[in-house]
């Protein structure tokens, strides 16, 4: 009997380090996950940094946000939502239209390819289409051109430039799973500690 108490308090010595060994697995992940954001799931949200370097609106800057969608081959997603704020420069002001199918979100560099396209109503009036290329990050950096045209004359403006991946802001899924996932480790940590 000594010898299976023994062994008993072995296994649980045991459990014990192994709860302790996850809880800080679980409670590490949380802290550099948020940050990092490495696993992306479908619903997590991104903003970027843009800046206009080349057309009329050279200079102007502002940032965009996209919602991640359904898993394509990896390790691309599609894109569920897409909206641009800038300072100084139109974008896409009050989209009428907006075509996310030709454009996809890359989860091994946070960068966006292919085309947005759509309508919205430009300034003084008058129905646009617009035409968004992407580029995939490169080097910490993409590219965009935009391309804006003028339904009624055919008038074209072109405005380029880079845009730059901020971290993902922390209200998508997986980061509320690893949060969850932390937590929890770190709870069952001190039931256990409290009941020896």
């Amino acid at each position: 009997m000594f010898h299976g108490g023994r062994r008993e308090s072995g296994r649980s010595g045991l459990f014990r380090s192994a709860l302790r060994t996850f809880a800080k697995a679980c409670g590490l992940s949380l802290v550099l996950a948020l940050p990092a954001h490495a696993a992306v799931m479908p619903g997590d949200h991104f903003t970027f940094d843009w800046a206009a370097t080349m057309g009329p609106s050279a200079g102007a800057t502002g940032s965009a946000s996209l919602t991640v969608g359904a898993a394509l081959a990896s390790p691309f997603f599609a894109i569920a939502s897409f909206d641009v704020t800038a300072a100084g420069f139109c974008g896409v002001c009050s989209p009428l239209t907006e075509n996310l199918t030709a454009v996809e979100f890359d989860s091994s560099t946070f960068g966006v390819l292919g085309h947005i396209t759509g309508t919205f109503l430009g300034g003084g009036g008058g129905t646009h289409s617009y035409d968004l290329e992407l580029t995939d990050i490169s080097g910490g950096t993409g590219t965009f051109t935009f391309t804006d045209t003028r339904q009624v004359d055919g008038n074209v403006v072109v405005n380029s430039g880079t845009y730059t991946p901020l971290v993902a802001t922390a209200d998508g899924p997986s980061a509320i799973v690893l949060l969850a996932l932390g937590a929890g480790g770190i709870a069952a940590l001190r039931r256990r500690r409290q009941s020896h």
